[in-house]
């Protein structure tokens, strides 16, 4: 007896879709094998590299060992070459002394010094400080001629620029210059001097 034509049978599942849809499976079905030969390619290729990498470390070690130092230089002067910046710490404060007026005797000692006046020098310092000469043989006199050959020899005082001071608990001060001294060459310098001032007001000592 022959089959009817109501009867079940069996129907693919591309045959079962609608038109629009079969063609975008047969679309997806090429794409996938196209993509899946690609990364075959690519694995395959891959493969190959390390192969090849491994026998040239395996037949050349010296070689292979410079491409590594080599490498490693590349990525430290790399690392160092993008690198952000290190920030800059802003320095320390710096706490100054205030400014205190350098006495009288300091202006007088330096205006003598620079006309070779020896006994305007002389009254600047303190009576301590002329008896500690004198006792050590060094008078008036003697500080004149001192200063008198100073002249001759051709050097000359230009002018002090005052820097600061300060005074201790105990009374004294010290005064800080800066004085340019010229010769008859017409070379010159500058040199610090340093006054040490007791709490009198009267020169002790000149650095």
């Amino acid at each position: 007896m022959a089959a009817s034509g109501d009867g079940p049978h069996s129907v693919s599942l591309a045959t079962a879709l609608p038109a629009p849809l079969r063609q975008g499976v047969r679309v997806a079905d090429v794409v996938g094998r196209r993509v899946g030969g690609v990364l075959r390619f690519l694995f395959r290729k891959l493969l190959w590299i390390i192969f090849s990498v491994l026998r040239l470390a395996w037949r050349h070690p010296a070689l292979t060992l410079l491409l590594a130092i080599g490498a490693y230089l590349g990525y430290q002067q790399a690392q160092a070459y993008f690198a952000p910046p290190p920030s800059t710490a802003p320095p320390p404060a710096i706490q100054a002394a205030p400014l205190i007026q350098p006495p009288e005797s300091v202006q007088q000692y330096l205006e003598g010094q620079r006309a070779f006046d020896a006994e305007a020098m002389w009254e600047a310092f303190s009576e301590e400080t002329k008896a500690a000469h004198l006792a050590e043989g060094s008078s008036l006199s003697t500080f004149k001629r001192a200063i008198e050959r100073m002249r001759e020899s051709g050097l000359r005082y230009g002018e002090s620029q005052y820097i600061g001071g300060y005074r201790l608990e105990n009374g004294l001060s010290y005064y800080f210059y800066v004085t340019e001294v010229r010769n008859d060459a017409g070379q010159s310098a500058q040199v610090y001097q340093i006054f040490t001032v007791d709490k009198e007001g009267k020169v002790i000592q000149v650095d």
